[in-house]
Parts: C-alpha cells; structure tokens; sequence
C-alpha cells in the first residue's frame, strides 16, 4: 500500500465538479492508492474506491476538515479542494520520491505548484533541481491548493485555526504553519506563468482554479476546461463562463 491518499474537500452545491475531479483521479492514480471525498451529502452515486466522509454543515471550515482528517489512515495525503482537477498525468514518480523525502527530512507540506507571493527569489531545497524552500516572508506558507502533506501537520493545522469560511482560513494557516515552525517546500521546474499569481505544474498539473466567483474559469483554462467537459460530458453553460 502507498504512503500517501489522496483527500479531495467538497460540498453538495459543487457536485457537479465532481465527475471531472474524481473521474481524473482515477484516470491517473493506482486502485491501491486510497482515496477520501469530504461532503455533508453525496447526492451522487460515487465508485467504491471513494472513501465518503461526512462533515456537518453548521461546524466551521477548520473544524469539518480536522474532523474528517481524523478518518485518513495514510502518513500522507494530496490535499484536493474539488475545483482544482488534473488536465495531464502527474508524475507518480515524483510523488513517491517526495514522500520518502518528506519521511526523511521530515518535511510537513509540499505544494505542487509556484504561486502566489513567495518574497524572494528562489532557493533550492539541497540538491534539488525541482524542490524550494518556502520563503517564510511571503503570503503563502501554507496555501489550499494540492499539495503533499504530512496528514498529523495538516490536521494540527486545520485543528488550530479557527475559520468559519474556507477564505478565512488560508491567512490563519500562512501564520500558524511559521509559528509551529512546519519545513514547507514547493515544486518548480520552469514552467510558464499562467495568469497573475501562479505557474504551471510538470509533476501534478492541475487548473488552478477550474471555478472563480461560481462560473467556470474559461479565462485561463479554456482549452483544459472544454477537453474535460467534453469527456465526462457536462454543459458549462448551466454554472457558466468566467
């Protein structure tokens, strides 16, 4: 069995997402990798290789994910929100190298992308070609985009900040990952910048965002978004087009 599962955080109102989120998972992913969806409902009848782990709806942000993180059983887990879904193949490889590395370093968190306001230029992680230090003056020690994570961190984390909205909780995580001195990286290889706060991904490359403002982000994933639609056949005309 793997070190790593894969969690993917959702709700009832973005179900419709979850065709493409799922769908490109197990496209991708080993059966013996195991997976977990967090929802307060399932309105959608899911494969069995989904573990279905129910949160409350009046309970804040912080507190439904700690509470279902309790149910991983893995070491390490993806962390998933459900409008972030794969376009290409990951790198398993890479994947399975970075856990052991995580292991042995021990390392609480690895985004899988370049984004958002690092602070400085980068920094290779040893002798790395593809792995940074998180810059501890940026804005974004700790961002809700996949990333591998150390699932005790990540529930330390999740159990800490109180949030009641998911938007809140991002800032909190920033300030609390510095103050619980968590060893943060991210994954760069030179790949392009795509739109204005982020980059590319070669070893997990995913839209980031597929929706903005609860419309379909057609501004910067036009081509990745109508192939997904177009394969598990969905109308982005009914959410709409951003």
């Amino acid at each position: 069995m793997k070190k790593y599962s894969i969690v993917v955080y959702s709700h009832s109102s973005y179900s419709d997402t979850w065709k493409i989120i799922l769908g490109q998972i197990d496209k991708y992913f080993p059966q013996e990798i195991n997976r977990y969806i967090f929802s307060d409902s399932f309105p959608l009848d899911l494969s069995e290789s989904y573990n279905k782990i129910k949160y409350l709806n009046e309970t804040a942000y912080n507190k439904k994910v700690s509470s279902c993180l309790d149910k991983v059983k893995e070491d390490y887990c993806i962390f998933h929100q459900e409008d972030m879904p794969l376009y290409s193949k990951p790198d398993l490889q890479f994947l399975d190298q970075t856990v052991e590395l995580m292991e042995k370093d021990n390392i609480d968190y690895v985004k899988l992308i370049k984004g958002g306001n690092l602070g400085c230029e980068e920094k290779a992680y040893k002798d790395f070609k593809n792995l940074f230090y998180m810059p501890k003056n940026g804005d974004c020690y700790y961002s809700n985009q996949p990333s591998l994570c150390r699932t005790k961190s990540l529930k330390k984390l999740f159990s800490m900040c109180d949030a009641e909205k998911i938007h809140d909780f991002e800032p909190k995580a920033h300030k609390m990952s510095l103050i619980l001195d968590y060893k943060n990286l991210y994954s760069y290889n030179n790949e392009p910048k795509r739109g204005m706060f982020h980059w590319d991904s070669k070893v997990y490359p995913y839209v980031a965002t597929a929706i903005v403002k609860g419309k379909w982000n057609y501004s910067e994933y036009n081509h990745e978004l109508q192939k997904l639609h177009e394969e598990y056949k969905i109308d982005p005309n009914i959410r709409g087009l951003a």
